[in-house]
């Protein structure tokens, strides 16, 4: 994620990052908290797209895949999708997806 985050300029424009993630997530305290603020100093948003064969949660319904990614998407104002492995659900959560990242560029007109 670092990696994709140096790519972006610090322009003053709107900058969205996809992440397409299956859960495995986890980010040690200090990287997490580096990535959210550089993430918001530069303004992007990290939306995230969970696609897996297999549940995001755990026992009592507790967040067990992605809960650091989608962790991420609300601190930076983006968004979270779990699309899960069903093809039917992939054109909706697209079309989500796509509206949230057309939302925040500014207006050509």
């Amino acid at each position: 994620m670092e990696l994709a985050i140096r790519h972006f300029e610090d322009d003053g424009r709107s900058k969205t990052l996809l992440i397409i993630s299956e859960g495995n997530d986890y980010f040690p305290h200090k990287t997490f908290k580096e990535t959210v603020t550089k993430a918001r100093l530069l303004g992007i948003a990290c939306d995230i797209a969970m696609v897996a064969d297999h549940s995001f949660y755990g026992t009592k319904s507790i967040q067990y895949y992605g809960y650091h990614v989608r962790d991420l998407a609300g601190k930076t104002n983006g968004h979270y999708i779990e699309v899960g492995s069903k093809q039917k659900n992939v054109a909706r959560s697209v079309e989500k997806l796509s509206e949230g990242i057309l939302s925040r560029a500014p207006n050509s007109m």
